[in-house]
């Protein structure tokens, strides 16, 4: 499992409590994920195949909510590079804490 993105893959094998368990990696769940860490809930995502699911194999998405034609491969990109991002920018965040709390 990937702690900084919640990201689960198939075989993989996790005990831990959590605040929301996203079953299924396409778009809506990884929309899920990204309010979810926005918002600092303990998740994690599931998926057997990808990040992205099977949309991350479609050639044109079309009438996505707020975009009107994307390719798969880019929605799911665009998904994961802001979560991924958002997981370092916390990273970053606790760092600065720590050494303005604890000096190290």
């Amino acid at each position: 499992m990937d702690l900084k993105t919640g990201l689960v893959g198939s075989g993989s094998s996790v005990s831990r409590e959590l605040d929301l368990v996203i079953a299924g990696g396409g778009p809506a769940a990884l929309a899920a994920a990204l309010y979810a860490a926005r918002y600092d809930v303990d998740h994690i995502v599931l998926e057997s195949y990808q990040p992205g699911g099977q949309a991350a194999l479609t050639a044109v998405i079309e009438n996505y909510p707020g975009i009107k034609t994307i390719t798969g491969g880019d929605i799911v990109t665009g998904a994961a590079t802001v979560i991924l991002a958002m997981g370092a920018g916390r990273d970053a965040a606790n760092s600065i804490h720590d050494y303005l709390t604890w000096g190290w």
